[in-house]
């Protein structure tokens, strides 16, 4: 397809996907943003998405006027203008149509094309602009014959050209072929004029699965309410706002629902539907909504609501689980202190870091006891440096983050047993407990950051007057409290088993002495295993061009300690995928930038944790040695 000059520039960064999944298919459609801007033309943005994401993208729109000019698009499937006024908010625009209209099914009637100066009459369109829209949409119905069996039977059958096919037909099989992950359509537009937002909308319904097909299974007794919160926001003046995914029944403000995820129930004091930045207050919304609900205390992002507890309990009968969606979410990789400008801010702060841990289940905030220092945990550092962005701009709280540092581990490496015998006299009563226990590695690693606990003693051994579920959950409590700080550099232990085998309790002996004995064994046996160090490591994916491969590959084996698996080919582009420490990847962004002018990528994702070397570890030990959270 030639190159139109007409065609306006965008943004290197103007490629912004929107992609929406089902449970089963992994679809997206592309959104080509910043249209106002030039710097790339759409042609040469297509040719990245198709070199850079191996897919097949079909261009389904071309941009009417250039950068600062632009004011709509050309839809090839309709064969509509569609031109959006200056200088309005977007939300009205016209449609033009550029060939005449089947009156029976008011779709494009390619049949009856003439001349192209009568099809642009009265349009911003001209002579030359028309017959490129053409040829544009020639090569869009050619694509999709090409790859859509059902389309080629038509066209056989009916001795049709490519350009006669009707919108209807062409939009059916673009759909089939976005849904079996052939194609990713490609629309434009500028959300910073709000110009194509609406076919764009139109074309996620259109061509992705609807939430229907996802298949959603809802109990019987939930049929009133089922619910999902995929999303917290916090607003200084109506305070938290709960964004409800509504499976099932209706919600309704004044009304007491169910947290099934949390196990405590929510008073919803309104409920609002959200149209951008516009609220409109509702008495109630159906299933198929996305719903606000405001008053909701003590729910976060990722937990499932329901009508009532009593309702939660008969579907619990009938489904091993009633959470709509389970966040994985992968262990804290690193952390840094927080600290207000002033300590007359500490409870602002507080307050704020609560509201941000609502909205973002993976920040985790926590207090150091012996500094009394508030530590922030992430994902990574541009997600810390989020977090602080946010407590100056959203909250208004000045405040400054420590160094940054990695999160490790600590592990045993030989089995230790230990007898440990606790007295303590509560409430003019004496509790007594002894017990003996295992510690030692958990080489299979299957439990991660969790301890595996086993209470192997016989019934007769545990004393009277408690259960023995009762005992297992007071011995679980006190081994995961031993296992807060492990006994190198107080990071948390795992990869560790712990196993009860003799345990003696007096009658009136409390569950809480009972933990306490079992965390003071288990600490008293970690510093006796020979404890290791464990990093963090990260699967990492690099994309350079190939000239700049040799810079980038000598950085990652000489300077990260990086395990080179492989080095893909993807036209001119190679891949690089290779097993790096995280803490090797700090600056790593800039470093890469700065090898490749620019043109590399990456990506990091935790994969697991791996026992440092004896020299690493002395190292990170000296490191750490007199530092504070």
């Amino acid at each position: 397809m030639a190159l139109p000059e007409w065609r306006p520039k965008l943004s290197p960064f103007g490629d912004r996907p929107i992609v929406m999944a089902s449970q089963e298919l992994r679809l997206s459609t592309k959104w080509t943003n910043q249209m106002q801007i030039c710097v790339y033309s759409l042609v040469d943005c297509v040719r990245s998405i198709e070199d850079k994401l191996d897919t097949t993208p079909l261009i389904t729109q071309l941009p009417l006027g250039a950068a600062k000019d632009f004011t709509g698009v050309i839809d090839l499937v309709t064969m509509e203008l569609l031109v959006w006024g200056k200088g309005g908010d977007g939300s009205r625009f016209t449609r033009l149509p550029l060939i005449p209209k089947d009156n029976e099914n008011r779709t494009g009637d390619f049949t009856k094309l003439s001349r192209l100066s009568e099809l642009v009459k009265d349009t911003p369109l001209n002579e030359r602009g028309m017959e490129e829209a053409l040829e544009a949409r020639n090569n869009l119905a050619e694509q999709v014959i090409t790859l859509d069996n059902e389309l080629m039977e038509m066209l056989a059958r009916d001795s049709l050209e490519p350009l006669t096919i009707s919108d209807l037909h062409l939009r059916g099989g673009i759909r089939r072929l976005t849904r079996g992950q052939l194609v990713t359509p490609i629309l434009c537009g500028s959300s910073l004029r709000n110009i194509g937002v609406q076919p764009l909308m139109d074309a996620i319904v259109e061509y992705l699965p609807s939430p229907l097909e996802r298949g959603v299974t809802v109990p019987e007794s939930l049929k009133d309410l089922y619910a999902y919160a995929f999303k917290v926001s916090y607003d200084r003046r109506r305070g938290h706002m709960v964004y409800l995914r509504i499976y099932s029944g209706e919600l309704k403000p004044q009304n007491t629902v169910h947290n099934i995820t949390r196990k405590v129930d929510e008073r919803i004091t309104r409920v609002l539907l959200m149209m951008a930045d516009e609220q409109k207050e509702m008495q109630s919304m159906a299933k198929g909504n996305i719903a606000v609900a405001v008053g909701m205390k003590n729910t976060y992002t990722g937990d499932t609501i329901v009508l009532s507890s009593t309702a939660a309990a008969s579907a619990s009968a009938d489904s091993t689980s009633l959470s709509l969606e389970v966040l994985d979410l992968p262990p804290p990789v690193f952390f840094c202190s927080v600290e207000p400008s002033s300590a007359a801010y500490q409870k602002d702060l507080d307050h704020a870091l609560s509201c941000l841990t609502r909205e973002d289940p993976s920040l985790r905030v926590t207090v150091n006891e012996d500094t009394a220092q508030t530590v922030l945990s992430g994902m990574g550092e541009l997600h810390l440096e989020i977090v602080h962005d946010r407590l100056v701009r959203d909250y208004g709280i000045e405040c400054s983050l420590g160094k940054l540092q990695v999160a490790y581990r600590e592990a045993p490496t030989v089995s230790i047993t230990k007898e440990v015998t606790k007295e303590q006299t509560l409430g003019g009563k004496k509790h007594t407990v002894t017990c003996t226990l295992t510690v030692e590695p958990d080489t299979g690693g299957n439990h991660g950051d969790k301890p595996l606990v086993q209470l192997k003693t016989g019934r007769s051994t545990i004393g009277l007057g408690h259960s023995k579920a009762e005992i297992l959950e007071a011995v679980v409590a006190g081994v995961d409290s031993a296992c807060l700080q492990g006994p190198l550099l107080a990071f948390p232990v795992q990869n560790v088993g712990v196993s009860v085998t003799s345990l003696s309790l007096g009658s009136v002996t409390s569950l809480t002495v009972l933990s306490a004995c079992i965390a003071e064994g288990v600490v008293k046996a970690l510093r006796e295993s020979c404890s290791q160090l464990l990093e963090p490591c990260t699967e990492l994916v690099v994309s350079v061009p190939d000239e700049q491969l040799g810079p980038v590959l000598s950085d990652l084996t000489s300077q990260r300690r990086a395990q080179v698996r492989e080095v893909a080919v993807a036209k001119d582009t190679r891949v690089i995928h290779a097993l790096v420490p995280l803490a090797a990847l700090m600056g790593y962004s800039t470093a890469l930038r700065s090898l490749t002018s620019g043109t590399g990528t990456f990506s990091a994702t935790f994969t697991h944790y791996e026992p440092v070397s004896k020299e690493q570890e002395k190292t990170i030990r000296d490191t750490f040695r007199g530092y504070s959270f």
